[in-house]
């Protein structure tokens, strides 16, 4: 929470302890009774509102995350390379932040898909991918296919990792999940989206995501080169 709402708060719960025993103390006077009484209701109420703008308004009673990712691509034997993910997670929030469950795609983005329709939804359902609402019809290459947030492909995914976790993360402070795919050479490019999610499913359920492209043609390079 901000230095400036604690000391807020706390001068608002000071003056209404203190106007409460200043009503015990000057209980037969009257006049100052009742503008005490009026002074400390109005603190009260002030309270109160800054108490709600802070949990609806600026939403800090909420968990927020600040999610990234790091790729690194490594040849490991002819042919083959290791596409290492590390998910980082930071708490911006005021809160403890659990994570409970975690999605991590590797997806194929080249070379694409051998047939042209391998992208629409009812092929990536077939493959266990997520049939999602919005989609558009496949254009003559089988590009414009299911689409999220009416921006993101489905490409076809390599490998998908779905399991539940738990990260338990302070606020301001940093945690990381890794994930490590053994690729073909024949994949040059890839893409890794991952979704870390609070809560149960849900409408309760909160999730934050990062997604990147990353080419293997260097690291697979290599493995050429350790063949000769």
């Amino acid at each position: 929470m901000d230095t400036g709402y604690v000391a807020i708060g706390l001068l608002c719960l000071a003056l209404i302890v203190g106007l409460a025993i200043s009503r015990f103390v000057h209980g037969k006077d009257q006049a100052f009774s009742d503008a005490a009484s009026t002074f400390q209701t109005i603190l009260t109420a002030g309270a109160i509102m800054l108490a709600g703008y802070w949990y609806f308004v600026e939403r800090r009673g909420k968990p927020h995350a600040d999610i990234s990712q790091v790729i690194s691509i490594v040849p490991i034997k002819p042919g083959f390379v290791a596409v290492e993910t590390q998910i980082n997670i930071k708490n911006v929030g005021e809160t403890l932040l659990e994570v409970t469950r975690a999605q991590i795609w590797l997806q194929q983005v080249s070379p694409p898909p051998e047939s042209p329709g391998a992208l629409v939804p009812e092929n990536l359902t077939k493959l266990g991918v997520f049939d999602w609402p919005r989609h558009t019809p496949a254009d003559k290459d089988g590009y414009a296919s299911a689409i999220y947030t009416n921006a993101e492909f489905h490409w076809p995914p390599i490998k998908v990792y779905r399991d539940k976790v738990m990260h338990e993360i302070e606020p301001g402070e940093s945690d990381a999940m890794i994930a490590t795919f053994m690729v073909k050479c024949d994949v040059q490019v890839v893409r890794v989206a991952a979704y870390v999610y609070k809560g149960g499913q849900g409408k309760n359920e909160r999730w934050w995501r990062t997604a990147a492209f990353a080419n293997t043609s260097e690291a697979c390079g290599r493995t050429h080169d350790d063949k000769k």
